[in-house]
């Protein structure tokens, strides 16, 4: 009997288990490349990364790893002579978050730098502007649009 209700609980766990990998995030969140940058938005871009079809779709999604990087919203970053790509998340998420991206206005972003065959993108945790702070995924780097937060 106890060999049967361990049987059960193991399977059990390995049942709530499987939805919580498949849940994890695929862009390569690092917290050991987590850092701080500033710098001016000098544009806002949605599905940018990588070349769209005429439907709006990405055609060329092996540059982003297979990741929906490149159907998100992206501000592009002025520090000092430089300009740096910063991945938001995904155009409906920062829409339904009424999340605003002024051009012109200082941020300074929390996130993680990731090298993709295009690119260093800097994958965004939290984004403040002035005296907004814009929360884009929790502590350990999992995006708050999964569906683990959003159910």
């Amino acid at each position: 009997m106890l060999r049967h209700a361990l049987a059960l609980g193991l399977v059990l766990a390995a049942l709530v288990a499987a939805p919580a990998r498949a849940q994890q995030d695929t862009t390569g969140y690092s917290l050991s490349t987590e850092g701080f940058l500033s710098g001016t938005i000098v544009e806002v871009q949605q599905n940018d990364l990588c070349r769209l079809s005429t439907d709006g779709s990405c055609r060329d999604c092996d540059c982003c790893k297979g990741s929906n990087l490149c159907q998100g919203v992206h501000l592009t970053l002025k520090t000092g002579d430089r300009k740096v790509d910063v991945y938001v998340g995904p155009w409906w998420f920062v829409n339904q978050s009424e999340f605003t991206f002024p051009a012109g206005r200082l941020a300074v972003v929390l996130g993680s730098r990731v090298k993709l065959p295009m690119g260093t993108v800097l994958l965004a945790r939290e984004i403040t502007i002035g005296s907004d702070t814009y929360r884009l995924r929790d502590e350990l780097g999992r995006p708050l649009w999964s569906p683990r937060f959003t159910n």
